[in-house]
């Protein structure tokens, strides 16, 4: 991947438990779930306020 970075977090117990059963279920490694998860969050979410990207243009226009 080019221009990419390595982020790491700590999760709580948690959050760990659901990504490592997610990880299982979508047959890819803690790491790699994360990293789709994450991408997919922030193509979905505005950057503030974490309102849905494009609902916000919805509703004005009703």
């Amino acid at each position: 991947m080019p221009n990419s970075t390595h982020v790491n977090i700590i999760l709580d117990a948690k959050s760990n438990q659901t990504l490592k059963k997610s990880a299982q279920r979508n047959n890819r490694s803690k790491r790699k779930e994360a990293q789709v998860r994450l991408i997919d969050h922030l193509s979905r979410f505005d950057e503030m306020g974490m309102g849905l990207k494009g609902q916000q243009e919805n509703k004005s226009e009703n």
